[in-house]
C-alpha cells in the first residue's frame, strides 16, 4: 500500500469524512482478505522452495525470471535466498542473489550476468564454499534480510562409511520421539504409509526419485483412530527401496546410492524430531 506520494504504508489509511463510507468498508474487507490469502500462499511457497532446494530442482533462465524474479509474490522470497548456476553434472559453477531492484549480484555484491542457457537452483549449503557462505551471510545481515528457511546456516549431516555400504540405517534405533512430532515430517516431503489393520501406520516414506523412496519404520506404530494409544515411538530402521515393478515388489539399496545432499537432508529430518527420554517423562 502506498499513499499519493508513493510512500509505502503498513496498512490502509484510515477513512476520513470525505470518503464514501460504503466504499471504504468494502476496500477494508478486500484488503483483509488479500492479506490473509497472501500469508497462506507465502507459507506454502516457503515449504515448496525448501523442498526444491532439498530435491535439487533446476530451472531455465527464462523460467527463473518469470517464476521468481518478476513474480509479484515469490520475488520477495527469492531476494532472501542464495541461488546457484549448475552444470550438467550438478556441480555449482556460480552463486548469486537477487537484489531489491531485481538486479543480480554475486558474493562480492557486484553485478552478476546470468547465462541465457543456465540451469538454476536454490544453492544448498553443502554446495557453497565456506567463504561464499560467510560472504552472503554478511550481505544478508547488512541488509537485514531474514531467510525464509535455514539455508546458509543449515545443519548438515553425513553417513559413515559403514552406513553408506549398508541397506539399513539403525543410528536412530535408540531414539524415542513423540508420536505427534512425526506429523512434522510431512512438511519435509514425507508421507504416511498406507494404513494397515485397524488403521495402524507402521512407518513414513519419502520419495527421492522415480521409483526410489526411503522408508522410516515406527514401533509400535501410529493408530489413526486413536493416536493417544501409543504417544511415544522408536525408530528401529531406515531403508532405501526401489520398486522393482508395477506389482509392488521392492529391492533394498545401499545408502551410497544417495548423494551428499540427499543423505544430509534425510538425517536432518529425523535428527530434528523432538526426542523424549521415556514414556513417563512424556506423559508428565
Amino acid at each position: 500500500v502506498r499513499d499519493a506520494d508513493g510512500v509505502r504504508l503498513k496498512d490502509l489509511p484510515k477513512p476520513n469524512s470525505k470518503d464514501d463510507a460504503e466504499l471504504a468498508y468494502a476496500a477494508s474487507d478486500s484488503w483483509k482478505a488479500l492479506k490473509k490469502d497472501a500469508k497462506a500462499i507465502a507459507t506454502l511457497q516457503v515449504i515448496r522452495l525448501e523442498q526444491a532446494m532439498v530435491l535439487q530442482r533446476r530451472w531455465t533462465t527464462e523460467e527463473f525470471q518469470q517464476l521468481f524474479v518478476e513474480h509479484p509474490l515469490t520475488r520477495h522470497l527469492t531476494q532472501r535466498l542464495v541461488w546457484g548456476v549448475y552444470d550438467d553434472a550438478e556441480k555449482l559453477t556460480a552463486a548469486f542473489r537477487v537484489a531489491e531492484d531485481l538486479s543480480l549480484l554475486d558474493a562480492a555484491d557486484e553485478d552478476f550476468a546470468l547465462p541465457a542457457d543456465a540451469r538454476i537452483g536454490i544453492a544448498h549449503t553443502i554446495d557453497l564454499t565456506a567463504d561464499a557462505r560467510a560472504a552472503f551471510g554478511q550481505i544478508f545481515s547488512d541488509y537485514e534480510l531474514l531467510q525464509p528457511f535455514p539455508q546458509l546456516a543449515r545443519a548438515t549431516f553425513a553417513l559413515t562409511a559403514e552406513e553408506r555400504a549398508s541397506t539399513t540405517l539403525t543410528r536412530f534405533a535408540a531414539r524415542k520421539v513423540a508420536s505427534t512430532a512425526l506429523m512434522g515430517l510431512i512438511q519435509h516431503g514425507w508421507e504416511r504409509c498406507a494404513p494397515q489393520d485397524a488403521g495402524h501406520i507402521w512407518g513414513f516414506t519419502k520419495p527421492l526419485g522415480p521409483r526410489l523412496h526411503l522408508h522410516l519404520a515406527l514401533d509400535p506404530g501410529l493408530s489413526i483412530g486413536a493416536p493417544d494409544i501409543h504417544p511415544v515411538q522408536t525408530l528401529p530402521r531406515l531403508t532405501l527401496n526401489r520398486q522393482r515393478d508395477d506389482y509392488g515388489g521392492k529391492a533394498e539399496l545401499p545408502f551410497n546410492t544417495l548423494n551428499g545432499i540427499q543423505a544430509s537432508e534425510i538425517l536432518r529430518d529425523v535428527s530434528e524430531l523432538a526426542e523424549v527420554e521415556n514414556r513417563h517423562q512424556y506423559e508428565a
